[in-house]
């Protein structure tokens, strides 16, 4: 079956994570994604790990998960020969995702034809516009602007980060979610647009944005990490061997949890079934539950816990991801063929559809240089010319 974004070309430009996250969902659904690498090979090639700890453009784990299926051709999109080269790449495709400082995203937005040229998506921390457009920000402190930083943490600590490059995932995800939507609108009404997108105003609205809160109570949502000691259990608590994380209050949560830990009595004890109470007696309701947990794992925790329909999740690593039979059922982790790594595994779809998803390997570094370059017509004497002065490579 022909796969759903089939005879759908993208161009992608930056040599980003959040450029290669948004295009990745275009290319492994079947659309052709044409990566203009960067000539010293941009931040996702030389973002570590690496196989085996030696640092390569066509190793890093970033790219090997994240430029699956797409063709490489390098360009200086700084030169004009370079970003001559850009716009007869650009002329018959539906879309060009855009992650550059500002001024030069806004001049490879001038290049493309206003009124027959595919759409585009500029992501940029602040958006093209306004007096912090200019700034340079990194991936920690573009989540520092959001406000989710500051309630992500411990209570009485020092607010944290995600985990690397989880925002600038999100914000990749923004990206193709709004691409897909303008090339479904340019091809039922034949208008193409061009999308601003800030990293920050993506961020701030995803997932578990505190505004409404804010709006409604004046109020800050507080941290949801580590353990809720007024309203327990609720958080990531220790067991035999790891973590498990509970969400089971006040109400049947509550009760059921009690009745699995042995202590149904626990429900009318009027240091636990009243808010303000409870809140004064954590310490009290843990030397119930920490000699419980200590002698289980994870998996038994969750299994016993499930048995009594109590809100509970392990928290795995990797490798118990991997090889969890609920992902090995669905296909969650593929292999794909690295000619310099082997046989190594990835994230598989994001979602089901029959025939609709496949990851080819990733492009080494321009490998698709001449190949591009002939289809756009240029001759062996011009490739040749334009290698000389630096353009390609």
């Amino acid at each position: 079956m022909e796969q759903p974004l089939s005879g759908i070309k993208v161009v992608e430009i930056g040599g980003t994570i959040v450029a290669a996250s948004a295009t990745k969902q275009f290319t492994d659904f079947g659309a052709q994604v044409i990566k203009i690498d960067l000539p010293d090979g941009g931040e996702i090639r030389r973002t570590p790990p690496f196989y085996k700890d030696h640092p390569s453009l066509e190793t890093g784990a970033f790219h090997v998960a994240l430029d699956t299926g797409k063709k490489s051709i390098v360009i200086d999109h700084t030169s004009n020969s370079g970003k001559e080269v850009i716009s007869r790449i650009c002329q018959d495709s539906q879309l060009v995702i855009i992650n550059l400082p500002v001024e030069e995203t806004k001049k490879i937005i001038q290049l493309i034809d206003k009124e027959l040229g595919p759409s585009t998506v500029a992501i940029s921390p602040h958006g093209l516009e306004g007096p912090y457009s200019h700034r340079t920000e990194n991936e920690m402190s573009i989540f520092a602007w959001t406000t989710r930083m500051e309630r992500h943490g411990h209570d009485g600590s020092e607010p944290l980060r995600y985990g690397p490059h989880v925002a600038d995932i999100q914000v990749g995800a923004t990206a193709a979610a709004v691409g897909l939507s303008i090339i479904w609108g340019q091809d039922h009404d034949n208008i193409r647009r061009d999308v601003d997108l800030s990293s920050i105003e993506a961020l701030a609205g995803n997932v578990d944005t505190g505004y409404v809160d804010w709006v409604l109570l004046g109020t800050q949502r507080k941290s949801g990490m580590g353990r809720n000691t007024d309203n327990y259990p609720i958080g990531i608590y220790e067991c035999k061997d790891g973590y498990v994380m509970f969400a089971a209050t006040l109400g049947p949560q509550f009760s059921r949890l009690c009745e699995a830990i042995g202590h149904p009595e626990l429900v009318s004890d009027p240091r636990f079934n009243d808010p303000i109470e409870k809140s004064k007696h954590f310490e009290a309701f843990m030397k119930y539950l920490d000699p419980w947990l200590s002698i289980r794992t994870k998996k038994e925790v969750f299994k016993e816990m499930q048995e009594f329909r109590v809100m509970v999740a392990p928290v795995v690593n990797m490798s118990e991801v991997v090889e969890d039979e609920q992902a090995v059922a669905r296909n969650s982790f593929v292999e794909i063929e690295h000619n310099q790594i082997g046989k190594t595994t990835i994230h598989g779809a994001p979602f089901k559809m029959d025939d609709s998803w496949k990851a080819l390997p990733p492009p080494e570094f321009g490998v698709h240089t001449t190949e591009i370059l002939k289809k756009l017509s240029y001759s062996k004497e011009e490739q040749i010319a334009l290698f000389k002065i630096g353009a390609i490579r």
